[in-house]
């Protein structure tokens, strides 16, 4: 949602429901003290929803988390992926 800029779009980018998308969405929000995403009246009628301060604090933990444990994963990744049934 961060790089569409709208949630549907972000859901479709990756191959799921609107629906789906707004259950996670208020199932994170629920998760942490402060809600991560927030619903926005857009104009026209149409609604959107934008990542707050604390959606995007998490965001960047998330992306830290992520690079400091791909090198570490890396030789077993590979191992297993030796396992899997070629597509």
């Amino acid at each position: 949602m961060a790089e569409t800029g709208s949630l549907s779009k972000a859901a479709r980018r990756m191959k799921m429901s609107c629906r789906k998308a707004w259950l996670l969405v208020q199932t994170m929000n629920r998760s942490f003290h402060h809600p991560l995403i927030i619903a926005e009246r857009g104009r026209s009628g149409r609604g959107g929803a934008i990542l707050t301060p604390q959606g995007n604090r998490v965001l960047d933990l998330y992306a830290e988390m992520e690079a400091r444990a791909c090198p570490a994963m890396a030789p077993s990744w590979k191992r297993l992926k030796a396992l899997l049934k070629a597509a």
